[in-house]
């Protein structure tokens, strides 16, 4: 069997990688629970899973950076 030439290994690493994130991908979504866009149950825990999200990062914005974005949204609104 010929050996493979040097100026392959490139593309072939890539699509590697490209393998590897699609499989995580799918990994990912086959781990969380489906949701349908018309079931007020869904709605809410999307809801509630965006307002967590929200507030994570904001706690961690606060703890790493001493930003809190109320008081940049509320500099925003004065005149």
């Amino acid at each position: 069997m010929p050996q493979l030439p040097i100026d392959v290994y490139p593309f072939v690493l890539a699509i590697l990688l490209v393998a590897l994130a699609a499989a995580a991908m799918e990994l990912r979504a086959s781990v969380q629970a489906p949701s349908c866009p018309r079931c007020v149950h869904c709605r809410h825990l999307a809801m509630e899973r965006r307002n967590a999200e929200e507030r994570e990062r904001r706690a961690v914005a606060k703890r790493l950076w001493g930003v809190d974005d109320v008081d940049d949204e509320d500099a925003r609104r004065r005149p």
